[in-house]
């Protein structure tokens, strides 16, 4: 069946509705998620109640339709019908309307004109607003099937001023392409025609339509008490001027016309700023939700400083991605703009940290993705009132390895106004690490069962169904999602009997080779057989595992059965180092090759092979190598017992359980998988990613895995022999990862692609029920 697929839906109609045709932050969105919405699945349409600027001719030069209402006044029927009528031919199965001239037009004749769903953008914190205006967005409450806020802020104020429902406002902050500029400008058109030839000059953009609320006036006046000691600053306000000349004048007044330029509207702002050559991006609002020219900025990697008002805290972290300060405060601006010009190190590490972030984080395409599953969830379910879809996952034990990285991320991941997850797990045993600090560090809600254990015990899996099912009942789940042999048959069946409408099983591996005797693993098979007949839907993480279950073990028909890939959060397995190297801690030299073995010490990880390969080597190359256990497990002392018969133990270092990061594996010139089974081993996928070379066996989901590496490094053997040649191999060639490989490692098992996957598999149900 391959990796979990996109349903296919008939094409949904969607019309964006907008205030005005000027270009602003919101229109700038409208545009961008029109143009990256999936054409195949949306006929998106743009419209402007108001005349006046490009938004609709951009649009059409982007391919996307248009409908001009030729607006005037509320009181011409003519105007009104006119919309209505359109309204009414085109169908639309869903509007998006953004500011409040267009929801008191556009919401009542939506609702007159069908359109089933109807939904509202909060996209700043309108602190103009007066009561008559609290009372008119009261009003339209009611017409309003959802909103859409860009920031906690906005959706906080909307909840307290105009008590909108906070279980219908969803955030989805505001994105930009990542790479939209074009070629450069005509410079007698639209650069920056500030000086460039002086490197002395500080030069600072203000990017705003010049209108109230956005602190020009405010500005102005700090600049005139910084220029006296800072005469190299130029100011650049890029804009619209809607304050009708005032912040022109007041520039005059001031004396301040041969340190600011006023450049007008810029249509390709990204390029406008990256062939400016900008120091700094500053804007000291009174107001703002998401203010989308500062991500404009921080996607061209400019430095910028803001006041802290709105959403500006969420999207930057002060002496991180950015500087905030307090508005209205002229001594904290001053000193912002003091700091960051004499600091040239400071702009450099603030813009390459707002770069990242925002390429991150504020990626439009990820975007439309979210503003699409809200639209396909509605579109699907418009009878129904979305509340978060309740995820259920449940893992065995909640200890270090690849099933709670795992089940971790996407708990963390699937926990926002659309998701609300909750993960149940047990106990670790005497050998093995929790994870419960990192729950708590990702916030993820989390409970412990501890009765429910790796051993099999009649009466605490007893205790543990029962915990479990009052869980489920109190939880109430649209969606269990079990992880890991023993979650899998007391999580499942609890589900059944708790009548849960959507149940999924994750095998991370199986223990049907190696674990048991023939009649244990057969009755296992048998019971997997069972849970399978009423689970929802099967995943697998490797396209070995699917051929398992489908076809050799027969657990499930190949219409119920997923590959997902596992996913990895890489920024933080890299961000995370520790201040002492590995070789430093255990006093390593370092003209050592290192080989090491990481994971659990355990039978079916066969750490007896790792010491007959290590002394195979050591024959060959004593002076060269060194050899490292990380981990612990119940087979330590079995196996530090081998290393002392076969009198090794100068070669060898067991370090227990480590802070597992990029800087570790960069640390090891080898790693070595002896495994009798596995699943998808996160230790390989780890490795490649760091750079460091692997020599595995060839088992399970591990053949997936290289198909991106070197398949002379599998090994079809349980023998030392070809283990030893292989490593004696690598050591002789130097071999090493290429860059490429580490790249396709990276972007095959990434976060993103492990989100999208899950989210399309829930759907397929979620939406289509």
């Amino acid at each position: 069946m391959g990796r979990a697929e996109k349903h296919s839906l008939p094409k949904k109609k969607i019309l964006f509705f907008t205030n005005t045709s000027l270009i602003g932050g919101v229109e700038r969105n409208l545009l961008d998620l029109a143009s990256c919405m999936d054409s195949a699945r949306y006929e998106v349409y743009i419209a402007a109640l108001e005349r006046g600027g490009p938004l609709l001719q951009i649009a059409s030069n982007k391919g996307i339709q248009t409908f001009d209402p030729a607006f005037s006044h509320y009181w011409k029927p003519g105007y009104l019908f006119r919309i209505w009528k359109f309204l009414r031919r085109e169908r639309f199965d869903l509007i998006l309307i953004s500011g409040l001239k267009a929801k008191t037009v556009l919401l009542p004749l939506s609702a007159f004109a069908g359109i089933p769903i109807r939904v509202c953008t909060i996209v700043g914190l309108d602190t103009w607003k007066k009561r008559p205006h609290y009372w008119l967005e009261k009003l339209l409450n009611r017409f309003t099937t959802f909103w859409i806020a860009n920031s906690q802020a906005a959706k906080n104020r909307a909840v307290e001023c105009e008590e909108k429902p906070p279980e219908r406002i969803y955030v989805i902050y505001q994105g930009l392409e990542v790479n939209s500029r074009s070629s450069p400008p005509h410079p007698e058109k639209n650069v920056s025609d500030l000086p460039k030839s002086s490197p002395q000059l500080f030069r600072i953009a203000y990017v705003a339509n010049i209108r109230e609320g956005k602190g020009h006036g405010f500005f102005l006046e700090a600049l005139k008490t910084l220029i006296q000691k800072y005469p190299q600053i130029r100011v650049e306000f890029i804009g619209k001027d809607l304050s009708h000349g005032r912040i022109l004048q007041l520039t005059h007044e001031y004396g301040l016309e041969k340190f600011v330029k006023f450049s007008g509207f810029q249509e390709d702002i990204r390029s406008y700023l990256h062939h400016g050559r900008f120091d700094l991006m500053i804007l000291p609002s009174f107001s703002e939700s998401f203010p989308t020219s500062l991500l404009e900025g921080m996607m061209e990697g400019i430095p910028v400083a803001a006041s802290k008002v709105g959403g500006v805290p969420e999207m930057i972290e002060h002496g991180r991605t950015g500087w905030l300060f307090e508005p209205g405060n002229h001594a904290q601006l001053q000193e912002a703009i003091e700091t960051l010009l004499k600091d040239s190190q400071l702009r450099t590490k603030l813009a390459g940290n707002a770069q990242t972030e925002a390429r991150r984080r504020y990626d439009i395409h990820s975007v439309a993705k979210n503003y699409e599953y809200l639209f396909e969830t509605f579109i699907e379910n418009r009878h129904n009132e979305l509340n978060p879809i309740k995820i259920l996952r449940v893992q065995s034990r909640l200890v270090l390895g690849g099933p709670s990285i795992h089940t971790t991320t996407l708990c963390k991941y699937l926990n926002s106004d659309m998701y609300k997850s909750l993960l149940v797990g047990g106990g670790g045993g005497d050998w093995e690490k929790d994870v419960i600090n990192r729950l708590e560090q990702e916030k993820v809600d989390y409970v412990i069962i501890p009765e429910m254990k790796r051993e099999i015990s009649p009466w605490n899996d007893f205790i543990a169904f029962i915990k479990l099912y009052r869980l489920i009942k109190k939880f109430k789940p649209h969606v269990v999602h079990t992880h890991t042999a023993k979650a899998g048959a007391l999580g499942r069946l609890a589900a059944f009997l708790g009548r849960v409408p959507y149940i999924y099983h994750t095998f991370h591996g199986h223990v049907f080779d190696g674990y048991f005797g023939k009649f244990t693993t057969k009755m296992f098979i048998w019971l997997e057989r069972l849970l399978a007949s009423f689970s929802t839907g099967i995943v697998v993480i490797s396209e070995q595992q699917q051929r398992d279950i489908v076809q050799k073990y027969r657990i499930a028909p190949d219409a119920k059965v997923s590959v997902i890939p596992l996913g990895f959060e890489w920024e933080s397995f890299f961000h995370n180092q520790e201040s002492t190297s590995l070789r430093e801690r255990y006093k390593i030299p370092e003209d050592k090759f290192v080989i090491a073995i990481i994971g659990r010490i355990v039978p079916i990880k066969n750490h007896q092979l790792f010491v007959e390969v290590a002394h195979g080597v050591i024959k060959k190359l004593a002076d060269k190598v060194h050899f490292v256990v990380i981990g612990d497990g119940e087979s330590r002392t079995e196996v530090e017992n081998l290393v002392k018969r076969k009198e090794l133990e100068r070669f060898f270092t067991f370090t227990g359980w480590l802070m597992v990061n990029g800087n570790l594996y960069k640390e090891l010139d080898l790693v070595l998988l002896t495994s009798r089974n596995e699943g998808t081993p996160v230790v390989i996928i780890e490795a490649l990613v760091s750079g460091t070379p692997v020599i595995a066996s060839s088992v399970g989901g591990v053949p997936d895995v290289f198909k991106f590496y070197d398949k002379k490094h599998l090994i079809s053997s349980f023998s030392p022999q070809p283990y030893v040649d292989c490593v004696l191999n690598c050591i002789r060639n130097s071999c090493t990862v290429h860059k490429d490989t580490s790249q396709k490692v990276r972007q095959y098992y990434s976060v993103a692609r492990l989100l999208d996957d899950i989210k399309k598999l829930y759907e397929q149900k979620l939406n289509c029920s």
